[in-house]
């Protein structure tokens, strides 16, 4: 009979499986995307409870330390769309911590990346591109295209925040030159997404929307697509198109990013595209679907 010990890492690593599992779904296109938010729901009290264990065992078991570093790594995506930054601090310092110990340098890459990430959605900009710049440091040394493309791109976004618009758009342009080579496609078509959001908060929006047409481009591919990044880019084009002055194409590209918002549960996003529609409908005078907006924004962003 197992012991206690025996059947919690049993547990343990089964819900780590069906968190990798839920995850690669997401991941693999935008047709599996609503199979795997499904998959995740059903199973988000159990993969909580069980890296909660795995939290408890890991300063006295490598096998348990090894599965702290993966929860993190396996639903480094999916993740996002249930958890706050500040839950996915606790959680990836905790991977950290033990990828360390371990001396795993790939989970340790990874996941100052991901924290990187999570530091700058709390405005630690400071943390972030630490960490981001920690992380690219391991895989220049590992020769890790693929990832020092993402680091550079994650880099991008933090001075794209803090508005110092040429460093990001020549860290966009390093990650942009390595997926040339590489032949990576879903990151470059969110580094093409995100150069077009640095364009139009530069006030260049025509130049904008030539680089969220090459995104969509790429973003809407049902076999190597990304659904989120898909609706983060209608999102900016709708911004754009506002910037133009063509209010009604605005609302087009809009109401294509709440559709797949809602059916992702993705309420970062949805809260945006709806405030921004509001305010579309009070620059057109209808004062009524101006406030049914700003009313679901508020209680999205409750």
């Amino acid at each position: 009979m197992p012991s206690l010990k025996q059947a919690q890492l049993r547990h343990i690593a089964l819900y780590e499986e069906i968190l990798w599992q839920a995850n690669e779904l997401f991941l693999s296109g935008t047709t599996t995307a609503r199979e795997s938010i499904v998959l995740f729901d059903q199973n988000w009290e159990n993969i909580q409870s069980a890296h909660s264990n795995a939290v408890l065992l890991a300063n006295t078991d490598s096998t348990a330390a090894e599965f702290c570093s993966k929860y993190a790594s396996s639903g480094a995506f999916i993740l996002n769309l249930r958890q706050s930054p500040s839950e996915r601090i606790i959680w990836l310092e905790s991977a950290l911590y033990h990828s360390r110990r371990l001396g795993n340098r790939l989970a340790e890459g990874w996941h100052l990346g991901n924290l990187g990430n999570a530091y700058r959605d709390i405005g630690e900009n400071e943390k972030a591109i630490q960490r981001f710049e920690e992380g690219l440091e391991i895989f220049r040394e590992m020769h890790d295209l693929k990832a020092e493309s993402s680091f550079y791109s994650n880099l991008g976004n933090i001075y794209s925040d803090i508005a110092e618009y040429e460093k990001a758009i020549a860290s966009y342009s390093n990650a942009l030159e390595i997926d040339d080579t590489t032949g990576e496609k879903k990151g470059h078509g969110l580094t093409l997404s995100n150069v077009g959001l640095v364009y139009l908060n530069k006030g260049e929006p025509q130049k904008a929307i030539d680089y969220f047409d090459q995104a969509l481009e790429i973003l809407q591919n049902e076999t190597y697509g990304d659904s989120r990044g898909t609706s983060q880019a209608l999102t900016g084009m709708g911004m754009a198109y506002v910037h133009m002055g063509n209010l009604q194409g605005a609302i087009g590209y809009y109401n294509r990013a709440m559709e797949i918002s809602k059916a992702l549960k993705d309420d970062d996003t949805l809260g945006t595209v709806i405030n921004n529609l509001g305010n579309i409908y009070l620059d057109l005078g209808k004062l009524d679907e101006a406030i049914q907006c700003y009313e679901e924004s508020l209680d999205i962003s409750k």
